[in-house]
């Protein structure tokens, strides 16, 4: 079965797992299409409404619509959204990291998100974490074992047939959920005072 790979970075920024959560079905899928259904009004693929022949239910999944999960994503910077769903949002995102600092913050949305997830023992594991590793700085998600773990695999060296992992302090990619949400702020006050 799939799970969600919660990965942890300590002192030295190297990534580590963490946990596994069963069924990634309860991750970044269920995420998006609640979130989905609660801000764009539930799905109905055109092919659907265009066949009679095809019995309709209430909704369908926006995942096989690129352009509808592009919607879905475009809902992160969206004020209207409220922040625990933009937040869980966000942590469905590549390359996505929360702080230790902002990790409290990220446990309570997580606990308040409406709809069937997996996200209330992600928030389990994460606050166990934090209790018990006073080193931990970080963490990140793998969203689905289907998808090798960039965190994990990040580099391939051929001549020594490994693999190494991403780590915090030398390489650049990632990016802080919560210092992105802060700029986001920041950035919409100052179109509103202008405007």
């Amino acid at each position: 079965m799939s799970y969600t790979e919660i990965v942890k970075f300590g002192k030295s920024g190297k990534a580590e797992g963490l946990i596994d959560i069963k069924n990634a079905w309860r991750g970044a899928v269920a995420i998006w299409n609640i979130v989905g259904d609660r801000y764009l009004g539930k799905y109905i693929p055109d092919y659907v409404k265009n066949n009679p022949s095809i019995p309709q239910r209430d909704s369908y999944s926006r995942l096989g619509d690129e352009g509808e999960l592009k919607k879905v994503w475009s809902l992160l910077n969206d004020d209207k959204v409220s922040e625990v769903d933009r937040i869980c949002l966000g942590t469905t995102m590549d390359w996505v990291i929360v702080r230790r600092k902002n990790l409290p913050e990220l446990i309570k949305a997580f606990r308040e998100f409406e709809g069937e997830t997996s996200l209330k023992e992600q928030a389990d594991a994460i606050e166990a974490a934090m209790n018990e590793d006073s080193e931990l700085k970080a963490i990140a998600w793998n969203q689905t074992s289907v998808c090798e773990n960039r965190w994990l695999s990040y580099k391939y060296h051929n001549l020594k047939d490994e693999s190494y992992p991403y780590n915090l302090k030398r390489h650049k990619e990632h990016w802080n959920l919560f210092e992105e949400e802060a700029e986001s702020h920041k950035e919409q006050e100052k179109q509103g005072v202008n405007n």
